[in-house]
């Protein structure tokens, strides 16, 4: 009797019984018996590209620990693309920000969201080098941070049979090409890395937004204190 990884998109099936554990971030995996036949089309080569990624006695709530990690990890994001929006508008000086918000996050991709924060900050600030030479520092850290927040919302939660806990494995290692990083996942602890990298950017783009206001006096208008 062989095993097969199968993909479904619940996390515990009910018919399936509490001893199979949910496994997957939008898809789950277990492990099912089969049979001594021919294999169904395309099931041999799902089980040769993940290799060791198998089902094991991890324990749930190292699964649970993995996926609270994500969670935090990926809030803190929201909060640093909300700073962004208000950089934009101090930008702007819009006389309604909730127009100008709403402009911002219409627009679906971070890259695309940076690029109009990037041009309305290099026109705001043309006679303010030093200013601008902050920003243009904070803007690359952003787009470098982005890709790792691309990681952690697109990807599996698996146990490796051969290394402890659950981990984390980014659907990019894969169109990437990154072996290693596949193999290894992320644990717990590495994605509590991420999470204070993404605090320090959020606190840079705090910082650099009262440096607008107190300096420059960049504001939204409607933000202002009524005369």
């Amino acid at each position: 009797m062989r095993h097969a990884l199968v993909f479904l998109g619940l996390s515990r099936p009910p018919f399936l019984g509490s001893s199979l554990w949910g496994l997957g971030g939008v898809f789950s995996a277990f492990v099912i018996p089969r049979m001594n036949r021919s294999a169904a089309p395309g099931s041999s080569s799902i089980s040769c590209f993940l290799g060791d990624l198998a089902m094991s006695a991890t324990p749930i709530d190292s699964f649970v620990h993995v996926y609270a990690r994500i969670g935090e990890a990926l809030t803190a994001w929201s909060s640093v693309e909300d700073l962004v929006c208000t950089v934009f508008m101090c930008a702007i000086s819009p006389r309604n920000h909730h127009a100008a918000q709403a402009a911002f996050f219409e627009v679906v991709s971070f890259d695309s969201k940076l690029s109009a924060c990037d041009t309305a900050i290099s026109i705001a600030l043309k006679d303010h080098q030093t200013h601008l030479a902050t920003w243009e520092a904070i803007s690359r850290s952003l787009r470098k941070r982005k890709n790792i927040r691309n990681k952690l919302a697109h990807a599996q939660v698996l146990a490796h049979k051969d290394k402890p806990g659950a981990r984390l494995f980014p659907y990019y290692s894969i169109t990437e090409h990154e072996i290693p990083e596949w193999n290894g996942g992320w644990t717990p602890q590495n994605i509590a890395t991420f999470i204070q990298d993404f605090i320090d950017i959020r606190n840079d783009l705090t910082a650099f937004i009262v440096q607008l206001r107190t300096d420059l006096d960049m504001w939204p208008t409607d933000w202002r204190p009524s005369a």
